[in-house]
């Protein structure tokens, strides 16, 4: 699933106490076609807060509580479109479903504690048989899509740990065998995810083993992101850089046009672009192959060369540090 630049709107109106809280559904026109309902506000005014993956559809958000006044903090759609799954504030997980062919109807599937603190992202694999919940309580937890219709209380498949600070984004891999935890420690962890039957126990048919640890950026990583074929891995960091990883683990490029953090890293479809969202109220499109292709030299003489040239503090010896390079 890919991320989606999306003209969200958080509605400034305040919800009474005793209204029902809501997630609204909207058509790719932006009006909305359906509500899903899960408790009622305690009379505290909060905010749902967004992050949506999704390839067609908008979410229409109105400000929400949950039942304990914690506000809704991740969601995903399941790829066919059939599900969505909201993560909240106090660490529950959610799972709606459309009640019928559109969106008119929405109905509470479940409602589990997934995680002890704050859930800030949800990813679906590509096949949607698995999600992954990233929260900060430093562990990314993997459970199975049919979790919600268990008789028993849901239980996460697979519990990733080793990062020491919370997690705020988590992503799988186009072909669904890695994921990757981006955390505020500075380091993003790939994980191998394999589904090869290693036993009886059902526990044990889902496997994920760390295969290495990015590390790099002198804070927090916000964001990490898959190219479309799985051969770039893009972070995004509160050191304002975005840095761009190969499959290995080989750091190729440290992206630094940005004078503030940088929340999200996205891919085109194509993979020839990246876009990069920042604090410093921009969002700059890379060129992919051309950022690959080129001699660190050769780049940084382009940003300079103009001041060598013309800045009367630079000695006359290095104004022609640039003249034979060129990229």
């Amino acid at each position: 699933m890919r991320l989606l630049m999306l003209n969200v709107k958080l509605m400034s109106n305040y919800m009474k106490s005793g209204e029902n809280s809501t997630l609204k559904l909207t058509n790719k026109n932006g009006a909305c076609t359906g509500s899903a309902f899960g408790g009622t506000t305690s009379g505290k005014n909060r905010y749902l807060l967004p992050v949506l993956r999704s390839s067609s559809r908008r979410v229409c958000f109105a400000p929400t509580t949950l039942d304990n006044g914690t506000p809704v903090q991740s969601l995903a759609f399941s790829p066919d479109g059939e599900m969505v799954v909201t993560g909240s504030g106090e660490g529950a997980i959610r799972v709606w479903k459309k009640d019928g062919k559109g969106w008119n109807k929405v109905r509470l599937l479940r409602t589990f504690q997934g995680h002890s603190a704050n859930i800030w992202d949800i990813d679906f694999s590509p096949d949607g048989e698995i999600f992954a919940s990233a929260s900060l309580d430093n562990t990314v937890k993997l459970w199975r899509k049919d979790a919600p219709t268990l008789p028993q209380d849901p239980q996460p498949l697979r519990t990733l740990k080793g990062q020491t600070s919370g997690i705020y984004t988590v992503d799988f891999s186009p072909d669904g065998k890695v994921i990757a935890s981006a955390s505020a420690d500075g380091t993003v962890k790939l994980w191998k995810f394999d589904r090869a039957l290693s036993g009886g126990d059902t526990s044990d048919r889902h496997k994920a083993l760390l295969l290495r640890t990015l590390k790099g950026h002198a804070q927090g990583v916000m964001a990490v992101s898959f190219s479309p074929d799985g051969a770039i891995v893009a972070t995004a960091s509160l050191d304002n850089t975005i840095k761009l990883w190969n499959s290995d683990g080989i750091l190729l490029r440290t992206l630094t046009a940005h004078t503030g953090l940088v929340r999200k890293a996205a891919f085109s479809p194509d993979g020839t672009q990246l876009a990069s969202a920042s604090a410093d109220q921009t969002a700059i499109l890379w060129n992919v192959k051309r950022i690959l292709n080129t001699d660190p030299l050769a780049f940084g003489c382009d940003w300079v060369r103009d001041y060598l040239r013309t800045n009367a503090d630079v000695k006359e010896e290095d104004r022609h540090l640039c003249d034979h390079i060129s990229n």
